[in-house]
């Protein structure tokens, strides 16, 4: 009984990391979709011709 309590205990506590994972990531990079979107939430530009911004591992090149 206090094995099925732990493990259930620990299947839970995978979820939640889980979903608060997917969550925080869906709201840092998920609704940007292109260079503009990316310089308006202020993320890191790189000083080349043409610019690029940089979203963790999504790159977007200012046309």
């Amino acid at each position: 009984m206090k094995q099925t309590l732990i493990i259930s205990s620990g299947f839970i506590a995978i979820i939640l990391a889980t979903w608060a994972g997917v969550s925080w990531y869906q709201h840092n990079y998920g609704p940007i979709n292109n260079f503009s979107d990316c310089e308006k939430a202020s993320h890191p530009i790189q000083n080349s011709n043409p610019r690029v911004c940089s979203v963790g591992v999504k790159r977007f090149v200012e046309q």
